[in-house]
């Protein structure tokens, strides 16, 4: 009978030693899940406030270049119209010049004088009336380019804040489903400390 007790004994002993080794395991796993969790979730709060601090810094630099967009703008329109203006004003000029040098029917022809041979035609005001033509046709492609640009500049930020704010979510979504597993993990844990010492 003392044989059978001692063996019982011995099992009872085996069992308890078993049983706390895998408490012992058990607790340690939850504690190391536990400081991954919490490493997780502060790598998720540095990046979440990383990503609110380049959202507000791309807006700032968005709001900039768009200063800089109407900026320009404006002057690319103030350029035209003035350029216009002294456009017209020269072609006023030079037709009533031209007009004034015009033969009346019926007037006596003087006698052509007779050119020097390196002599060439003076091509008037058609050299300044066309350079100023190109400046303004080269004003307004920088007005449409600049608004390209704009527009390109204004669709990436979109895109962006779009990326960014999806990421944020996502990361929001993550550090509600650590906070959970935390929870849950440290209910475990409570669980099992008060087990170790029953």
């Amino acid at each position: 009978f003392c044989k059978k007790e001692i063996d019982k004994l011995e099992d009872e002993i085996k069992v308890g030693e078993n049983t706390k080794e895998d408490l012992d395991q058990k607790h340690l796993s939850l504690v190391n899940t536990l400081e991954a969790l919490d490493r997780d979730v502060d790598a998720l709060k540095a990046e979440e406030e990383e990503m609110k601090v380049s959202l507000k810094e791309a807006g700032e630099q968005r709001k900039q270049q768009n200063q800089v967009y109407q900026t320009s703008i404006t002057d690319q329109r103030a350029t035209m119209n003035i350029l216009n203006k002294a456009l017209k004003r020269l072609e006023m000029f030079y037709a009533t010049k031209s007009a004034a040098f015009v033969q009346a029917p019926g007037q006596a022809v003087a006698p052509k004088p007779p050119t020097p041979k390196d002599y060439s035609k003076s091509a008037g005001a058609g050299g300044v009336l066309q350079l100023l033509q190109k400046i303004i046709t080269d004003a307004e492609s920088e007005e449409k380019e600049l608004e390209m640009d704009e527009q390109h500049a204004q669709e990436l930020y979109a895109e962006f804040v779009r990326v960014t704010t999806a990421t944020l979510e996502a990361d929001r979504a993550a550090l509600a489903e650590r906070a959970a597993r935390e929870a849950e993990t440290q209910g475990a844990k409570s669980e099992t400390e008060e087990a170790q010492l029953s």
